[in-house]
């Protein structure tokens, strides 16, 4: 199974097309990268395309999962309706999420 056919189970959402799933997918991986490489470049294949370690795969899905959640209301920090709260401390990805990734240092 797919990154994507995951992702669109997980959205429980039939609606959402394939450009949408595989743009969630690419910010959720640089995302991951970004905080596993705070201090050089990210690792490429043959082909240039960023690597993203099969440990991270899952986390690569729940995160593509909140930013689907948070899209259109990006850096809302509290908003009730229907005796429904959402407050959010992160404009993007929950600290929690973020937490596991493991950075990697760069020896200099």
């Amino acid at each position: 199974m797919t990154q994507e056919e995951i992702l669109k189970i997980k959205l429980k959402d039939d609606d959402v097309d394939n450009d949408d799933l595989e743009v969630l997918l690419q910010s959720a991986k640089l995302i991951i990268l970004s905080n596993r490489y705070p201090y050089h470049d990210f690792p490429v294949d043959d082909n240039g395309e960023y690597i993203l370690e099969n440990r991270y795969k899952d986390l690569q899905i729940r995160i593509a999962v909140e930013l689907f959640a948070k899209a259109g209301a990006e850096g809302e920090l509290t908003h009730t309706e229907n005796a429904v709260t959402r407050q959010w401390a992160s404009a993007d990805v929950s600290p929690a999420l973020l937490k596991e990734i493991i950075p990697k240092a760069k020896v200099f």
